[in-house]
C-alpha cells in the first residue's frame, strides 16, 4: 500500500508516482553479546519505524540503538521476559532519521540479558 506521492516535474509536463515503504529485514540478532549490526540502505529517505520481534525468550532488559550516519535515531528496549513473539517498537523515528542510498544504518546492542534473540525491521520511506 502507498504511504503517499511524489511529484516530480519533466519537460513541463508533472509526473506523480505512489510512494511506497521499503522494509530491510535484519536477523538474527543475538542479545546476549554486545555489538553492533549493518546494514546497508537501499533508497534515499527516511526511518520511520523500527520493529524487533523475539525469537528467542529473553532473560533480561537489552536496549537497541538505531544510528544513521548522522547520529541516533532512537532506541528500542526489549524487556526481560519477553517471550516468542513478542514485538517492540520505535515508531515515528524524527530525529537523525535520514539517510542516502547506500549510506550504512547500525543497530547497536547493549548486551544485558544472559539469553535471547530478536529479528529486526527498519522501515524506510524513500524521497526524491
Amino acid at each position: 500500500m502507498a504511504t503517499g506521492t511524489r511529484t516530480e516535474h519533466q519537460n513541463e509536463r508533472v509526473v506523480t508516482e505512489a510512494v511506497f515503504p521499503v522494509a530491510v529485514t535484519v536477523q538474527p540478532i543475538d542479545l546476549t553479546s554486545a555489538g553492533q549490526t549493518y546494514f546497508v540502505s537501499p533508497v534515499k529517505g527516511y526511518i520511520k519505524e523500527v520493529n524487533t520481534v523475539v525469537n528467542v525468550q529473553t532473560a533480561g532488559v537489552s536496549t537497541l540503538t538505531v544510528k544513521a550516519p548522522d547520529g541516533t535515531v532512537g532506541t528500542v528496549t526489549i524487556a526481560t521476559g519477553s517471550t516468542v513473539g513478542t514485538i517492540d517498537t520505535l515508531a515515528a523515528a524524527a530525529a537523525n532519521n535520514e539517510v542516502e542510498k547506500g549510506e550504512v544504518v547500525e543497530i547497536e546492542n547493549d548486551a544485558t540479558p544472559t539469553a535471547g534473540a530478536i529479528t529486526v525491521t527498519v522501515i524506510l520511506e524513500e524521497s526524491a
